[in-house]
């Protein structure tokens, strides 16, 4: 691993790398052992773990040595906040392991964000604000998907069971869209599809992720784009439009004074 980003590094200048691979410190030994190596090379690296590495293979030490070794930032599968849907998914951890991990890595300095996932078994629209809660809890930037299911899973047998009803072939099916045709793959007679969409605008909404909801202002217009973001917060969490407000008011101040 270190030849390969030495030789990145000595014959395209590269300058910043980022692990994709979500095994990454599953063997946390070896993951340490990387970092120590990096660490003592002279390459100032910075790297971050975009795709997402299990926080419960994380402890003070090895989140340390990353942020050693040039980690800057890291996702984590946190998958829901809510612990009975959590148990049903068998992680292999409990959510204090996650929140473990999530507290070493910040400790170290290293920004954390968390994938999240709507429509598990078990899963509601009080589960997703559970996965909100979390992530505000944790103060953590939260990404939420829909739940997709592929041939040849356990979920995949669970959509064809009578608890749920497959609605679209999987391979229509989208975790996430920024362009607002997202389309539920599946259903349950206590999450329908509806529901579903509008607990993914509710969370992105209260996570103020609305890259995940709409095009850029650049691409949509400022003023439609901020009219749409105030009409969601009002649809979905109202006590945060003035915060919203006032981020916008002061940054258009601040342009203006340096334009000056």
């Amino acid at each position: 691993v270190l030849a390969e980003l030495e030789l990145m590094r000595g014959t395209w200048g590269v300058k910043a790398f980022e692990v994709i691979d979500d095994a990454f410190n599953v063997n946390m030994k070896r993951a340490l052992r990387i970092c120590e190596l990096l660490a003592a090379s002279d390459l100032g690296l910075s790297w971050t773990c975009p795709n997402g590495i299990r926080a419960d293979r994380i402890d003070a030490k090895l989140a340390t040595a990353m942020a050693a070794a040039g980690c800057t930032a890291a996702q984590v599968g946190v998958e829901s906040g809510d612990p009975e849907v959590f148990a049903r998914i068998r992680k292999g951890c409990t959510l204090a392991d996650i929140d473990c991990g999530i507290r070493a890595l910040q400790g170290a300095g290293i920004q954390v964000g968390g994938f999240f996932i709507i429509g598990l078994p078990g899963d509601s629209r009080a589960g997703v604000r559970a996965s909100v809660s979390f992530a505000k809890r944790h103060g953590i930037s939260a990404h939420f998907n829909l739940l997709v299911p592929y041939p040849e899973t356990e979920v995949w047998d669970w959509v064809h069971s009578a608890e749920a009803r497959l609605l679209h072939p999987p391979e229509e099916g989208m975790h996430f869209t920024t362009t607002g045709d997202l389309v539920p793959v599946f259903d349950t007679v206590d999450f329908p599809a509806e529901e579903r969409l509008a607990a993914y605008e509710m969370a992105n909404t209260c996570l103020g992720r609305f890259d995940l909801l709409m095009p850029p202002p650049q691409q949509m217009g400022h003023r439609q784009y901020y009219r749409r973001a105030v009409a969601l917060m009002w649809r979905h969490c109202p006590g945060q439009i003035p915060g919203f407000l006032w981020r916008r008011i002061a940054g258009s101040l601040r342009r203006r004074l340096l334009r000056r």
